[in-house]
């Protein structure tokens, strides 16, 4: 019975958790419509589009790590029919983006002319999770080229790349396989003004003490420090048994700690940087990030580059795809292809297709827009043209703006899930007081009865 009701109190506190964080996730200033915008023409205004095409596909499995209830996977296809009649012989070109880098890989293709070019990902240093809103705005506005653009990354240099060291820790030996080691360092008289890079710890006093990382026997591990450092080491065997690890303060010898110099910079390059499409904007984007977090009144500056990392990974912000279009001919296909998420957090969906952001084209006459989506159309600005097994099909102007809401059908009320869940827990909570009170009449129960035996017997 005791088991029964551990369970019980384990079941309420996991719905509770489960309940806080499905609220927890949706941004309260996300504005429900989702923005496909076109490419942009930089520095040249003798660039006309005879004819582009949106191709918007809801029935895709492209592998996006959507947040489900948030965000729908779609694959976008833009293709444009360019007449240059300039004397350039190359003009660089930019797709506006509100995106997360987490969705951002090799999926990202562009085509010209059949011929597939590498872009640039240029990203801001706008961060558009509490202002989708006046993102949204900025980009497909006029002030796109100068107040969008104005804050990329793409010139940013690393302004605290101080120079430090690496610092190799290797464990000692354990007894066996489920043997692991648990070590702590303590570093003495720290420098102020000291840069440490994943190490977890806190300043105590002029020391900063790191927490105990359990890692395998003989593993090698690294951090960075701006400082030569006296360390006092600890290491203590611990057991691995059933995802849990257990100590009985067997101490080990002391790790084997190695050092040597090496720049901030280069330490991130071969130590926490992965391998990504466009690595060298992420780069920007993290040394920005750090360059931020530092406050001259930090007696110590302590980073974890995974936790910065995770960060900017599954955030959404502001960037722009450029690539450069040389003209060799008159007239040019440029197609591309992207996974985009679509923004679903509401019981219905609105996306905006906009096919000339800025009105930067000299002239563009034709914007053709498909989609291919399970849902119907609740109010569009502009009637499809055509309509066939949900598959609905637009000609519009060029400079025009196509607004479409969407039902969706995915659409679950967090508060009616959150009341689903409380309800459930008072449920159980009942349930357990039942129980209770069973348990309590049995243990009176229990307890009286022998006294009747003992009464009869003296009768």
């Amino acid at each position: 019975m005791k088991k029964l009701i551990i369970s019980f109190l384990i079941i309420f506190f996991l719905i509770n958790e489960v309940s806080v964080s499905a609220t927890s996730k949706m941004p309260m200033s996300f504005v429900p419509e989702t923005t496909i915008a076109g490419i942009v023409p930089i520095d040249d205004d003798d660039i006309s589009v005879n004819m582009a095409i949106f191709d918007l596909d809801f029935n895709t499995n492209n592998g996006l790590d959507v947040t489900k209830g948030i965000e729908k996977r779609a694959d976008l296809k833009m293709t444009y029919n360019l007449i240059y009649s300039g004397n350039k012989s190359s003009v660089r070109f930019s797709l506006p983006i509100l995106s997360k880098l987490k969705f951002l890989g090799d999926d990202v293709n562009v085509f010209v002319d059949g011929n597939k070019i590498e872009p640039f990902l240029n990203i801001s240093t706008k961060h558009t999770f509490m202002s989708f809103e006046h993102s949204y705005t900025r980009m497909v506005e006029q002030d796109f080229l100068t107040d969008y653009r104005e804050n990329m990354l793409e010139d940013y240099l690393f302004i605290h790349d101080v120079d430090g060291y690496l610092y190799t820790v290797k464990n000692p030996k354990t007894e066996g396989d489920n043997y692991y080691v648990n070590t702590k360092l303590r570093f003495i008289d720290v420098p102020a003004d000291t840069v440490f890079v994943d190490i977890s710890g806190d300043e105590s006093g002029n020391d900063v003490i790191s927490y105990g990382t359990i890692r395998k026997s003989e593993e090698e591990y690294v951090f960075f420090s701006s400082s030569e450092l006296m360390i006092e080491a600890e290491c203590i065997e611990v057991i691995k048994s059933k995802q849990t690890y257990h100590s009985y303060d067997k101490r080990l010898d002391d790790p084997k700690i190695s050092k040597q110099e090496m720049k901030l910079s280069k330490y991130f390059d071969e130590y926490s940087f992965e391998n990504h499409r466009f690595l060298e904007s992420i780069k920007k984007l993290f040394y920005y990030n750090i360059d931020q977090k530092w406050s001259d009144n930090d007696k110590f500056h302590i980073y974890r580059s995974k936790s910065i990392l995770n960060d900017i990974y599954d955030e959404y912000l502001e960037m722009s795809l450029d690539f450069d279009i040389n003209f060799s001919k008159p007239q040019i296909q440029v197609e591309i292809e992207m996974p985009i998420p679509i923004h679903c957090y509401k019981e219905d969906m609105t996306i905006e297709f906009v096919g000339n952001p800025g009105q930067k084209f000299k002239e563009f006459d034709e914007f053709s827009i498909h989609t291919h989506i399970d849902e119907k159309i609740i109010k569009s600005n502009f009637e499809p043209n055509s309509n066939e097994n949900k598959n609905y099909y637009w000609i519009i102007d060029g400079n025009s703006t196509l607004t479409v809401n969407f039902t969706n059908s995915s659409y679950r009320n967090p508060f009616g899930i959150v009341f689903l869940r409380v309800f459930i827990m008072i449920l159980i909570i009942i349930f357990i007081a039942i129980v209770l009170v069973a348990l309590g009449v049995f243990l009176i129960i229990y307890l009286i009865r022998p006294k009747k035996n003992k009464i009869k017997q003296r009768i």
